[in-house]
Order: C-alpha cells, then structure tokens, then sequence
C-alpha cells in the first residue's frame, strides 16, 4: 500500500471542500457507490411504503423515529464499500456481509437502541452528530471492542461537537432542499412529459410518496459518503493519519528489502 493508492488525497478540508469532494468521488466511482447504496437503501425504501400504503394515516411523529433509526442502517453497505475504496480495493458482497455480521451486536446496541431512545428523547437528538457521528464507521471499519465504541466516537468528535452540530444541520437543509427538487422535478416531468397536464397543477407534497422517498435515499447515500470523508478529515486532524499511512508505507518498503 502506498500513499498514492488511496481514494482520496491525504490532507486536512473545510465542510464545503468535502461536500465538494463527496461529488468528485460520486463522479469517479458511480458504479460501486451506486450498488452499494441501492443494497443498503432498497430494503428501508420498500419496507417505508408498504407501512405507509397498509396505513395512509402513518403517525408523522412514528415515521421520523423510523426513518432517523433505519438512515445509518442504510449506509452501513456504502460505509464498508468506501473503506475499502479509500486504499484502492472494491469489497466483496460477502465483505460487507461480514462486516455487517461482525458489527450487529455494537450496530444494534448503538444504531438501533440508543439511537431509537435519543430520538424518542427529542431533546436528546443534538447528542447523535455532536458525538455520536461516526458510529457505522468506528464499528464497521475499525473494529475495536465494543465495549469502546462510544469513548472512541467521542474522541473522533473531539472539542469539535458544535460544529459537528452546525454540519449536521446545514446537511439536513441541503438535503431537505434536493428532497423537495427532486420531487418537484419528477411531478413536472410526470405531469408534463407523460400526462401532458399543466404544470401549475402539481399537488402539495407528501413525505410518503414514492419520489420524496427516492429522493431521501439519494439524500441519505450522498451525506453518508460526505460522513465518511468527514471521518477520514477527522482522523487526519487529531491523530496526523497522513504521517501514520506514511510510516506504514516505509515499513513495508524496508520488510521488502530485507526479503530480498
């Protein structure tokens, strides 16, 4: 491994460089980004609107607390994907199957439990991205114990809660907003280019039709790479991973030399 083979240039960005680099990798690498999100975000999808088709009148309050706990469920496929991408690899279906074995009792404790009780707990919802942001990738990528999970969360945060807070609001705007574009987009090509209505007739939206749905998973999967690259970013601010990948490489560069 090399320095040069990772997904991604080593170095410290600013919020806006790594949205901005979240497309970049989008551009570079549709394929794999693609399959993995539509694995990890089809079964949440289907399941949304078969609850919502069986029961029209779905509690708006239920639906929030369902979709809050299944968004993390969703990206842990795109999360496994992309760790192996950042060192030039493509994980298997199977690896991230494992992965996903490997990681349930911490992804359910964590991702399902606690995260269900924060978001019950309205109040306690601003706890998730100031110090719980990076779970999915602490559990699924560095596998440590965990036991350790949530100190090692909270290190990754570090002094940095409020504006991991600012991010996740500022996300939640830019998403909210291609949420109600990508609705609006469809219902004119809908109405226009398939039923030849006027445009001024598309009807106020649902959460729970089908395009506000397609359009919050293609929301979900974006913001779960740019949470990935905030992880890298963060890694390379507090623990200098850039001189550690460096190190790795003269390491094995010298265990080469000494095969030889």
């Amino acid at each position: 491994m090399t320095v040069d083979q990772t997904l991604i240039k080593i170095r410290e960005r600013s919020t806006f460089d790594l949205l901005d680099l979240a497309f970049v990798r989008v551009r570079n690498r549709a394929w794999p980004i693609l399959v993995a999100s539509i694995a990890g975000c089809l079964p949440f999808a289907v399941l949304n609107l078969w609850l919502t088709h069986e029961d029209p009148e779905f509690p708006g309050y239920l639906y929030f607390v369902l979709l809050a706990v299944e968004m993390p469920w969703a990206t842990i496929p795109l999360t496994v994907v992309l760790g192996g991408m950042i060192f030039g690899e493509r994980p298997s279906a199977g690896k991230v199957v494992k992965a996903a074995v490997r990681g349930f009792i911490p992804l359910f404790l964590f991702q399902f439990l606690l995260r269900g009780i924060m978001v019950v707990i309205w109040i306690l919802i601003p706890v998730l991205p100031a110090r719980l942001a990076f779970l999915n990738e602490v559990i699924l990528l560095e596998r440590g114990r965990w036991r350790r999970v949530y100190d090692r969360t909270g290190i990754l945060c570090g002094d940095q809660g409020g504006q991991m807070f600012l991010r996740a609001i500022l996300h939640m705007i830019l998403g909210a907003g291609f949420i109600l574009a990508f609705w609006w987009a469809w219902q004119v090509f809908r109405k226009v280019a398939v039923f030849g209505d006027e445009w001024d007739e598309i009807d106020y939206p649902t959460f729970y039709v089908a395009s506000i749905q397609v359009g919050f998973w293609i929301a979900v999967s974006f913001f779960g790479i740019v949470r990935f690259l905030t992880y890298i970013d963060q890694r390379i601010r507090l623990e200098g991973w850039e001189v550690e990948l460096r190190l790795r490489q003269v390491g094995a560069a010298m265990e080469e030399e000494e095969r030889w």
